[in-house]
């Protein structure tokens, strides 16, 4: 197949790019100063301030304090270290978050909200049903098989760890992205059917291998999903569920095979690998591993191959897990 010289040129900012990406200084680094201002070092060695004022935090949508954690140590043992308790409590967006005296200790939370900030907006319920809820162009109603289940969604990567990543019209796109943007569909659909829903990450933040499957222990998740999408592989296209082998097996293959038909009835994506276990040791997922609980990793589809349908057709790749959740509790015993 002879290629165009965009194509060529493509192809050689996609090498060079990924030479790059593989050079560069890995890890965020974390910590608390003094004045226990939360900030961070990102790879290329600028200071971020990340804290709303000294000794606070100002909560944003989907944090906990166990969360913020994760989020911002990568390391939930030092969080105590600083007077938190692993409370997995929702907190109010625009609240601020005291870290406590200036040795770091005895911290506390208070429910002082920021005048400024604007309440989150809420779904809209249509009018021929009160108990249902828009979501996109899909209308979901309460489940009693999703009430109150706990469900972990990891967005795989995430800050300096790209994924991977495809050019396209001299414009790169970052699989972390596309990765978060599915599983904040799949947070919307879970939480108006009545799920209780944590996210690893809710946006462009950097989360360890361990701090993700440590919040969904820490969270007594009854399932755990990893977000993905395949490499940029242009010449290969479709979706692949993986679930874990060493515990929890037989509900985990369950969950996958119930997403599966979720593709199949909802996308015209192709199955790349089908539904396989985590076994093979290509497919040694350390998620799967260290997790406790029914774990599936969704590989939504190719980067390369699959680029146009990933970013135009998200809402429905995340309609089609979560109905595969939904069938997985509507048949689990």
């Amino acid at each position: 197949m002879k290629k165009t010289k965009m194509e060529i040129i493509e192809l050689f900012f996609v090498i060079f790019h990924r030479i790059y990406q593989l050079t560069i200084a890995h890890g965020v680094e974390l910590t608390l100063s003094k004045t226990n201002l939360i900030n961070y070092t990102d790879p290329t060695g600028n200071w971020k301030q990340k804290a709303g004022a000294s000794n606070q935090w100002i909560a944003e949508r989907g944090d906990t304090l166990w969360g913020l954690a994760v989020k911002l140590y990568n390391n939930g043992a030092r969080w105590t270290e600083f007077g938190f308790k692993r409370d997995p409590k929702t907190l109010q967006i625009g609240e601020v978050i005291k870290v406590g005296g200036s040795n770091g200790g005895g911290g506390t939370t208070t429910t002082q909200v920021k005048p400024d900030l604007k309440p989150e907006p809420k779904p809209e319920l249509p009018s021929d049903s009160p108990t249902s809820v828009k979501v996109f162009e899909y209308t979901i109603r309460p489940s009693e098989a999703l009430k109150n289940k706990i469900v972990v969604l990891d967005p795989g990567h995430g800050g300096h760890d790209n994924g991977a990543s495809t050019l396209r019209s001299m414009k790169w796109y970052y699989e972390k992205n596309f990765n978060l943007r599915v599983a904040d569909g799949i947070r919307m659909f879970l939480e108006a059917a009545g799920a209780i829903v944590q996210m690893t990450r809710y946006d462009d933040t950097f989360v360890t291998l361990g701090g993700r499957a440590h919040l969904a222990s820490d969270q007594h998740a009854n399932i755990f999903l990893s977000i993905h999408h395949d490499s940029s592989n242009l010449l290969k296209s479709g979706w692949s569920v993986i679930y874990a082998h060493k515990h929890d097996m037989e509900q985990s293959r369950q969950l996958g095979h119930h997403i599966m038909f979720g593709f199949v009835k909802y996308t015209s994506l192709q199955s790349q690998r089908g539904v396989v276990s985590n076994i093979d040791e290509k497919y040694n997922y350390y998620v799967l591993n260290a997790t406790k609980m029914p774990a599936v990793l969704v590989e939504c589809g190719y980067m390369g191959g699959d680029f146009t349908y990933c970013n135009t057709n998200y809402t429905k790749i995340a309609y089609a897990i979560f109905w595969g959740i939904s069938q997985y509790y509507n048949n689990v015993k």
